[in-house]
């Protein structure tokens, strides 16, 4: 059982390490691991831990973004909502999305919610403000500790595992910027629509799972970044959605085949709301959100060379990490930095678009709304 569970948790250290003990130099272990990539991408053969990845990712975000990134519920690791108005403050912003989102929720206090993917609690501390008990979930220990120094209760928890303790047991569930976390990219080069398919019968699970975690009424809140499949691809997409993915480990999909998942499960959209212009502006009006920040290396000096020197020999995707920084791999996304509001034109050109969608439970299908 031990090793098992070694295996299981450390799936990518094990492999990156036996990388550096057979390969003797840099280019041939640079050949082998992209023999490992091939292998995955290509011939569709599991290789890496997307859970590590995942994990990884926001690690190095809590040891080289600014100190005190979430002070005073100011942002969090998603986007503020502006609704047009670029001259908000993020905090403003930040808080607008939350009102938002707690409405669409019809939380109330007393009540309970579950959060997916939580992050490092802004939005927990902010229903806890309003009097609802809070669970949250996620992959990253450091954000765990982080969430509990707060005074709440985080979990180093995969939302993808059913918790029995769980059913039934929510008045609603929030996945903020979390879904993209939930598929694979295993395969994704092999042709054919293997990749996307799995993704798809993934999500189907998923969401049922946490359909049975809500009471009966209950609702689920999810934003989250899809592909745009009107937009003409190009010659450097494959290398952005490359570096993105090794770093945040996850896979997008289609909005399409999101709506499939969505409706395979049984949940009913109440409302949906594009917020790419809002995801764009967000790392524009705060240069110090994750999107577009610049690394201080002013500040906690020793932890950024510490973390860095363990994850050459932990991380088999630290450079990753840095390539996602300085290619501003986050903004591509969205057709690049610029300084001005994102045109509709502009959104109907970018290469991701992020999607807000409040779901319905157990025959609560409520009155679509779209904006």
């Amino acid at each position: 059982m031990i090793q098992l569970t070694i295996i299981m948790y450390y799936r990518n250290i094990l492999i990156h390490l036996s990388l550096i003990l057979v390969s003797g130099s840099i280019p041939t272990y640079i050949l082998l691991f992209l023999m490992l990539e091939i292998l995955e991408y290509r011939f569709n053969i599991k290789i890496w831990s997307q859970q590590e990845r995942t994990s990884n990712c926001y690690d190095w975000f809590e040891h080289y973004l600014p100190q005190n990134y979430d002070k005073d519920l100011n942002k969090d690791y998603s986007e503020s909502l502006f609704d047009g108005n670029s001259g908000l403050t993020i905090e403003a912003a930040t808080l607008r999305k939350f009102d938002y989102i707690f409405r669409e929720l019809n939380l109330s206090e007393g009540q309970t919610l579950l959060d997916c993917g939580c992050g490092t609690g802004v939005w927990m501390l902010y229903c806890k403000g309003r009097g609802v008990n809070v669970v949250g979930l996620t992959l990253s220990k450091e954000q765990a500790q982080i969430v509990k120094s707060k005074g709440l209760d985080a979990r180093v928890q995969d939302y993808r595992e059913y918790l029995p303790s769980f059913q039934s047991y929510f008045d609603a569930i929030s996945l903020i910027g979390s879904t993209e976390h939930t598929c694979l990219s295993q395969g994704a080069l092999t042709g054919d629509s293997t990749c996307c398919d799995r993704c798809i019968a993934d999500r189907i699970k998923l969401f049922k799972m946490l359909k049975g975690y809500l009471k009966t009424n209950g609702k689920m809140f999810i934003s989250g970044l899809v592909k745009n499949s009107k937009r003409t691809p190009a010659y450097t997409d494959m290398f952005y959605n490359y570096i993105l993915e090794r770093h945040y480990g996850g896979y997008y999909s289609y909005y399409e085949d999101y709506i499939k998942a969505l409706e395979a499960s049984g949940l009913h959209i109440i409302s949906s709301k594009d917020t790419t212009k809002d995801y764009f502006w967000t790392s524009v009006r705060c240069p110090d959100h994750f999107g577009y920040f610049c690394i201080n290396m002013k500040q906690n000096v020793a932890d950024k060379i510490i973390y860095f020197v363990k994850g050459l020999f932990t991380d088999p995707f630290l450079w990753h990490h840095f390539i996602y920084h300085i290619s501003n791999a986050w903004m591509w996304q969205f057709g690049g930095y610029k300084k001005q509001y994102l045109t509709d034109e502009d959104v109907q050109r970018s290469p991701m678009h992020n999607k807000y969608f409040t779901l319905g439970a157990h025959g609560d299908s409520g009155t679509l709304r779209r904006s």
